[in-house]
């Protein structure tokens, strides 16, 4: 095929594209596959098919312009060592590649919006077990879950506890905790709770289902809602923010971290 051009144009001019597209095209429909974006279909089932065939395609390649170079030098030292270089080469081209592919794959499942809704009740008593440990909470006997939600986008997360109060206990143990807001509004800074995913009802994995609870929560992003609270201030960027309003029988605790 190349009888007529020298090891170095084909090297070049052949060899080197034709391998940086086939690893492209490769890794990039195995990059749209990891983040589950093939379209629906027919092509989304082709598409996997050609990533296959294009790494398949990249190692015969690998053989053929080896043995082409090999062929078409002067000497069979030279052969050897231009045979040396386009397979060296092409592996380095498949490692790059893949490589930034990888990274690439990686950095956009961090940065991906990530949601937990609905949860056993072990993982609910866990975590409402971590509340009690990490801030003095004692949110384990404080009343029956209502809502659980949480969310994390790359380093940056958040989670919520609806509980309602039933039993004689659980009026009891509210009553020792020590609110340092009485009736107070609760902090303007909607960027010390969850708001935003709670009312997005669209989310339905993190939005409160239970309609009269989301409207009266979420009146706070217009108008400042009140209720017994503490904010506890664990970093910086790091809140836990503890509410009860005795007016609709809940406690909302809202943890987040920016």
């Amino acid at each position: 095929m190349f009888e007529n051009r020298s090891s170095a144009w084909i090297f070049w001019i052949v060899m080197i594209p034709f391998t940086i597209g086939l690893a492209s095209i490769a890794n990039g429909i195995a990059f749209l596959e990891d983040l589950g974006e093939l379209p629906a279909g027919i092509v989304g089932r082709v598409l996997p098919v050609i990533s296959l065939v294009c790494f398949v395609l990249v190692l015969i390649s690998i053989v053929y312009f080896a043995w082409t170079n090999f062929k078409r030098a002067s000497t069979r030292v030279r052969g050897f060592f231009w045979a040396l270089a386009t397979v060296i080469t092409q592996i380095l081209i498949i490692v790059v590649v893949t490589a930034i592919s990888f990274l690439a794959a990686s950095f956009f499942d961090f940065i991906e919006p990530k949601f937990v809704g609905e949860t056993s009740e072990e993982v609910q008593n866990l975590e409402l077990n971590i509340l009690d440990s990490k801030y003095g909470i004692p949110a384990p006997r404080l009343g029956s879950v209502e809502h659980y939600s949480e969310w994390s986008i790359g380093e940056e997360m958040g989670r919520d506890f609806i509980l309602v109060p039933l039993t004689e206990q659980h009026e009891q143990q509210l009553g020792s905790i020590d609110f340092k807001n009485i009736d107070s509004e609760l902090p303007s800074d909607l960027s010390t709770s969850n708001l935003q995913f709670l009312c997005d009802v669209d989310n339905i994995e993190v939005s409160i289902s239970n309609p009269a609870i989301r409207e009266f929560l979420c009146r706070h992003r217009i108008t400042p809602i009140r209720g017994s609270w503490n904010l506890i201030q664990v970093r910086q960027d790091w809140t836990v923010l503890l509410a009860y309003f005795p007016s609709h029988n809940l406690i909302w605790i809202s943890e987040v971290e920016w």
